[in-house]
């Protein structure tokens, strides 16, 4: 039996910070039972440990939690959780993300919350709803997210998108956290720039035996290479003349739950950051969705996200002048650069087979093998996407 199907029972947690003292003050009733299970191994998470917890009450009822604990570790941990990773995403679940759904709820009564339900939180520790106990699937990432689980992406994201965009207008000072995007952070360039560098080095000996790519793309690949974590802080920052919103800045399949028919919610919001929305649909649309979306239906999920975008603004009073479609195509233009970084460094992982090595947060991280190109549809998507920036103009070939 592996670790992560070992499930602790009360009894051997008694020496533990995760007790029935904890769980009492987290869920202000008496407890029962309760068991843990540790969500993946304990090297998947540099931030923090997680945790799906049931816990028995004595009234009866049953509570089912995800609890996130900051992990204090040296070295390569210890970096990370300097980061300001951990703190964005508290600061989003209790305080941020209510305010946003407030308004979606006098705007919209009855609809769906964009994100899991928020428990609670102290220092170092974050406590949300376990949306898998009520149904929540996450997809599977290497088929890519459909048609129909695309267009609720794009109108649940429109929806976060617009709200924000009001909550600024109200209350700018909230903002203050999410100014900058987490790679300019000294920790996560510490901690990623080596598999940035990496991952363009390998990824220039990929295309130079790819047809249509060659030298040429290979030679520019290498130039990069030690500039790829600049680029990406440069490809997401934010211009003030620009149309800007609460990007999510991290939205690809793994961080989506869907529930038939029609429910999604959106998780891990440890990057937030105000710029363009075209680097969340960047993102999302070269990343996560399936080939066939991609080649057959963009310009359908951007005019759901654009209309959705519109529809939530008008009906949350916004008092401007509304973002056309052809300003929304032009934003994701201007994010072309965010984009490219982001797919040529985290794609192959993204699509690569479960067992593939890839050590993305470490210092001394080498890239993977060529293996990681194996079994998966990385090379063919890659392939379609690298064309697809050079001709929007992400990076000139030499």
């Amino acid at each position: 039996m592996s670790n992560s199907d070992l499930v602790y029972q009360q009894n051997t947690m008694s020496a533990n910070w995760m007790n029935n003292k904890f769980l009492e003050t987290v869920l202000g009733s008496e407890v029962e039972t309760f068991e843990v299970k540790p969500l993946g191994d304990s090297n998947d998470f540099f931030t923090s440990s997680l945790h799906r917890v049931t816990v028995n009450l004595k009234s009866g009822r049953s509570e089912h939690l995800i609890v996130k604990k900051l992990i204090d570790r040296e070295g390569d941990g210890r970096l990370f959780a300097e980061s300001s990773m951990f703190s964005r995403e508290t600061y989003m679940y209790s305080v941020v993300l209510p305010k946003l759904q407030e308004m979606l709820n006098k705007a919209f009564p009855g609809c769906e919350p964009i994100a899991a339900k928020y428990v609670c939180s102290s220092t170092g520790v974050l406590v949300l709803e376990d949306l898998s106990a009520s149904g929540f699937k996450v997809l599977d990432r290497m088929a890519g997210v459909d048609l129909h689980n695309s267009l609720l992406v794009m109108r649940c994201l429109a929806r976060f998108h617009a709200a924000s965009v009001i909550l600024y207008e109200q209350e700018p000072e909230l903002f203050e956290p999410f100014m900058d995007t987490v790679f300019n952070e000294e920790p996560i360039q510490k901690l990623q720039g080596p598999f940035f560098k990496g991952m363009s080095t390998l990824l220039a000996e990929e295309v130079e035996n790819w047809p249509g790519f060659g030298e040429r793309y290979a030679k520019k690949f290498r130039e990069m290479s030690g500039e790829m974590i600049k680029l990406v802080v440069e490809g997401a920052r934010r211009h003030e003349e620009r149309f800007n919103v609460l990007t999510h800045d991290d939205i690809w399949t793994s961080n989506l739950m869907f529930r038939p028919p029609d429910s999604i919610r959106l998780i891990d919001f440890q990057m937030p950051h105000y710029a363009s929305p075209g680097n969340d649909l960047q993102m999302f649309l070269t990343m996560s969705v399936a080939d066939d979306v991609r080649h057959n239906h963009f310009d359908t999920l951007m005019k759901e996200y654009h209309t959705t975008l519109c529809d939530t603004l008008t009906a949350l009073s916004y008092q401007h002048k509304l973002l056309t479609l052809e300003e929304l195509y032009e934003e994701y233009k201007k994010s072309a650069l965010y984009g490219f970084v982001i797919n040529a460094i985290f794609l192959p992982g993204v699509l690569a087979c479960p067992d593939a090595d890839i050590r993305m947060f470490v210092t001394d991280g080498a890239a993977p093998s060529h293996s990681i190109f194996e079994g998966s549809r990385a090379r063919t998507t890659m392939a379609e996407i690298l064309k697809e920036y050079e001709k929007q103009g992400a990076f000139s070939l030499t």
